[in-house]
């Protein structure tokens, strides 16, 4: 009899184990840091946004398109942007003749990204699937992140956060590559007490490659609501050549900047959803 008992103690106790390793390395748990990071952020959503359209313009795309590509004489071409919480969007490419798909797609795909200014996800969906520890790496206190079925094209992201609640850097770290993205904010009069961020700046750095991508972003209040006005991308692709025999150290830097404008803003019409849910421009 005592046997078995020690043997349903052991078999007990080895079930946890699994339990115990995935404690020590860390938690799947949403952390605090992040929690009270999407609570004092400023999301146009949670302040009431549920449906909305505006436009978007970029300086130089009815330029660059004339100059490059036979279209005929373009005038205005412009992106018409709708969104119905939570997360659908749609965007429409206005200015082009009828057909060119590819050439629709691929401005869309320019844009794509940057809407991420306009609505923002709350953060914890982007980490809700990780675990997490505290770590001090060069006197540096951050947030570790960490997939533990270890699937994500990413070894590790490290996120701090200054005495605010405001995450102010981000290290994503993947074999043979890292990236530093830092972040700067504003509070404004309109937005509660909650802050938004100003600029966005990523380093990132492969081999004898180094990109430096910034997003100033500037914004405005529409029906009480905030949105950005314009959004400036700065870029800095730099190759670095080491010296060899006579030859010295050659640098080969590229900078380029484009322009962002946010316009006509139109929010709780019901046009997104019409737009999206039931196909209807009207």
């Amino acid at each position: 009899m005592k046997s078995l008992v020690f043997v349903f103690i052991l078999s007990l106790f080895m079930s946890f184990i699994p339990k115990l390793a995935l404690a020590q390395e860390g938690t799947t748990a949403i952390p605090e840091e992040v929690l009270q990071y999407d609570i004092r952020r400023y999301n146009p959503e949670a302040q009431g946004v549920k449906d909305l359209v505006f436009e978007l313009r970029m300086d130089n795309l009815t330029e660059t398109l004339n100059k490059n590509l036979a279209l005929g004489k373009l005038v205005d071409v412009h992106f018409k942007v709708y969104w119905l919480a939570p997360s659908e969007w749609r965007i429409e490419v206005n200015g082009l003749p009828k057909g060119f798909d590819e050439i629709k797609s691929d401005l869309k795909t320019l844009i794509g990204g940057k809407l991420e200014f306009v609505i923002s996800k709350p953060f914890q969906s982007v980490v809700s699937d990780l675990s997490f520890e505290k770590v001090n790496r060069n006197g540096k206190n951050y947030l570790r992140a960490f997939d533990p079925l270890y699937v994500k094209p990413f070894t590790e992201i490290l996120l701090g956060f200054d005495s605010q609640g405001r995450m102010n850097e981000m290290v994503t770290v993947v074999p043979n590559s890292s990236s530093v993205t830092t972040y700067e904010y504003v509070v404004t009069p309109w937005s509660n007490s909650k802050f938004l961020v100003s600029k966005q700046s990523t380093k990132s750095s492969y081999g004898a490659s180094e990109s430096t991508i910034s997003h100033n972003a500037e914004y405005v209040s529409v029906n009480g609501f905030g949105f950005p006005q314009k959004l400036t991308i700065k870029t800095n692709n730099k190759i670095t050549i080491p010296p060899r025999g006579k030859d010295k150290e050659k640098v080969f830097s590229q900078d380029t900047t484009s322009v962002l404008k946010f316009s006509k803003y139109e929010v709780n019409t019901g046009k997104a959803k019409r737009f999206i849910v039931d196909g209807s421009l009207k």
